[in-house]
């Protein structure tokens, strides 16, 4: 059968069946070749459909639904198979009907349900337990399932990704069956699921962009609201590249201004920069601002100074870059030679206004 009566499979004791009446007492049924199943029925005894408890009666799942009210329910639903509306018979600790027109027994050992006939094959079937109708012999006493398509994930383009749908759940313990669709994806991708009628199906994410994902899950009498998830499939990452500017000559006392703004990252990545200052010996000079891409310092003395920066993506640094910044001294570096009819006569004036004699060169 194609709905859930007859989805859960379990032997049934084939003698204890039998004992039941209509098949062989030696310890199996006699089943013909149905020839002769679903013969027209003349006179039926109206069926009554059973009534669901009222709910100050209503206890556990299990004690919802009886043989009696199971197995009238089975002859309105299924009257292929039970076309005719029998009576209870019994034998310890059995109780059954046996349905003449298909040559079919449905029968309940305690709470376990069970079937044989032409239509099931040779073997007898167990189809559940009665606490597995609940929500189709009652369905007003059921709620709707809920789905739970996951959390969202981000994978490298060309892997395989699983969806979650395990968190998903029924209110009244019934088994779910779960559907999927990938409702969006990136355009030229072929992506396709595999096992979306499972918990966890799988598809290969194989170019960049967003995948969505939709859940629903039903337990067969009630389908739940869709519930979705995203997946975004990125490049494998590249590692920045830093770029801590040219190298060049000041003169000592002078502002040094550097910059990594020619940094970049191949992913398109936010960076962040880290400048760290080696000073010659005896400087006193430090970097202002370290963590930015322009920091700034005033070499103190004559000498090298080097600078290096390093970027970062969020993920990995890159590699070290660095500029060399040489400081000399004002009696060392000729921004302009002096000529006369200058102010101090003979000498030239420096951009701090003093005045330098046999020096033959100053900053203007």
């Amino acid at each position: 059968m194609q709905t859930v009566f007859w989805r859960i499979a379990v032997a049934l004791l084939m003698a204890a069946i039998a004992s039941c009446g209509g098949g062989d007492r030696g310890g199996s049924i006699a089943l013909t070749d149905g020839s002769h199943a679903l013969q027209s029925v003349v006179a039926q005894t109206p069926i009554t459909p059973p009534k669901p408890p009222q709910a100050a009666a209503a206890t556990a799942a299990a004690a919802l639904v009886d043989a009696t009210n199971l197995m009238d329910w089975a002859e309105l639903r299924y009257p292929q198979f039970f076309p005719t509306h029998q009576q209870n018979k019994s034998s310890a600790p059995y109780i059954y009907r046996y349905y003449p027109e298909t040559n079919t027994y449905l029968g309940i050992d305690g709470v376990i349900v069970r079937v044989l006939g032409p239509a099931f094959g040779s073997d007898i079937v167990t189809v559940g337990v009665l606490s597995d109708f609940v929500c189709q012999v009652f369905p007003e006493t059921c709620a709707p399932p809920t789905a739970n398509a996951g959390a969202a994930q981000q994978v490298l383009v060309g892997s395989g990704v699983t969806l979650y749908g395990t968190a998903s759940s029924d209110p009244n313990g019934q088994a779910l069956s779960y559907s999927w669709t990938l409702t969006s994806k990136p355009a030229g991708s072929t992506a396709s699921l595999v096992a979306a009628h499972t918990a966890l199906p799988t598809f290969i994410a194989d170019v960049p962009g967003s995948y969505v994902a939709s859940l629903t899950v039903s337990d067969n009498v009630y389908t739940s609201v869709a519930s979705l998830t995203t997946v975004t499939a990125v490049v494998a990452n590249v590692a920045p590249v830093a770029n801590a500017g040219g190298s060049r000559s000041v003169v000592a006392g002078t502002a040094v201004f550097l910059s990594g703004s020619a940094s970049y990252d191949q992913n398109g990545d936010a960076l962040t920069y880290q400048w760290t200052l080696t000073a010659p010996s005896g400087s006193g000079s430090y970097l202002s601002n370290a963590a930015t891409a322009s920091p700034y310092f005033t070499p103190d003395i004559a000498g090298t100074y080097i600078a290096t920066l390093i970027v970062n993506d969020g993920k990995v640094n890159s590699q070290p870059a660095s500029a060399s910044i040489t400081a000399t001294s004002q009696s060392t570096y000729c921004c302009k030679h002096c000529t006369t009819g200058k102010p101090c006569g003979d000498t030239c004036i420096s951009t701090s206004y003093i005045c330098h004699v046999g020096g033959g060169c100053a900053c203007y």
